[in-house]
């Protein structure tokens, strides 16, 4: 996976993988799906921020599942969908 960084204001996400993604949502991080062809924090916001609270009741696979099938099904947008999970300031190379 390349080191793709996205802004959402003065918070940094950092693309990652799936199984990345699905770890992250298990230990209570907060995760970002994305149309894997859109920038996640441009001005139409066509990512979601997901969280394990606020889906307390379901599973990674299904919350996925149901964001791919709404916003991954246009050859525009992508078929599939990309993941952000956010990082410290401590990460560098990412303001360019």
């Amino acid at each position: 996976m390349n080191g793709f960084f996205a802004m959402d204001g003065d918070i940094r996400y950092r693309r990652v993988g799936k199984v990345h993604a699905r770890r992250a949502w298990n230990a209570g991080m907060d995760v970002v799906f994305c149309p894997h062809r859109l920038y996640p924090f441009g001005g139409w916001r066509p990512s979601i921020l997901a969280s394990r609270a606020g889906f307390s009741d379901r599973a990674f696979d299904d919350v996925l599942r149901d964001f791919i099938s709404y916003n991954c099904n246009l050859h525009e947008t992508g078929y599939y969908a990309s993941y952000f999970v956010r990082v410290g300031p401590e990460i560098t190379g990412c303001d360019s």
